[in-house]
């Protein structure tokens, strides 16, 4: 009577603790945060960026008002991290299913957001699709 049932349990722990191996381009919010997308700032100044869902022309994010969460260093990467996976925001919250990337000078920025904002003067403004960043691998490069 025992023994089906210890066989049982048996199967059902090494089921629940056998490892898959993890595709890092898929999206894995065990850790609270989808992370695969990833800016490289290949250049030799320190640049802020911005997303925008909803393929506005005006510049509504200040990026820096979120310390340095968007800005990247010089020859450097950093990870944007979303709450959800980034599939679920064209599937419902990016507009038209093109994310639209503002690279910005962190100095310019950092001494006037209302003249950058006002003058449109961002250094890149990048149109991305979901096929388009997964064939990139998630990475997002300034400058092209």
């Amino acid at each position: 009577m025992y023994r089906p049932i210890l066989l049982l349990f048996s199967a059902f722990c090494l089921n629940f603790l056998s490892c898959k191996e993890k595709n890092p381009l898929e999206c894995n919010i065990e850790n609270g945060r989808d992370d695969r997308l990833t800016i490289h700032n290949n250049s030799a100044s320190t640049i802020y960026y911005s997303l925008d869902y909803y393929n506005s022309s005006s510049l509504n994010h200040n990026p820096s008002n979120s310390g340095d969460g968007y800005a990247v260093y010089p020859n450097s990467t950093t990870k944007f991290k979303s709450k959800i996976c980034i599939e679920h925001l064209f599937d419902g919250v990016i507009e038209n299913d093109t994310l639209i990337i503002f690279f910005y000078d962190r100095h310019l920025v950092d001494s006037s957001w209302q003249y950058v904002r006002d003058n449109n003067l961002w250094l890149e403004r990048r149109k991305i699709t979901l096929p388009e960043l997964e064939q990139q691998g998630w990475q997002v490069k300034y400058p092209l």
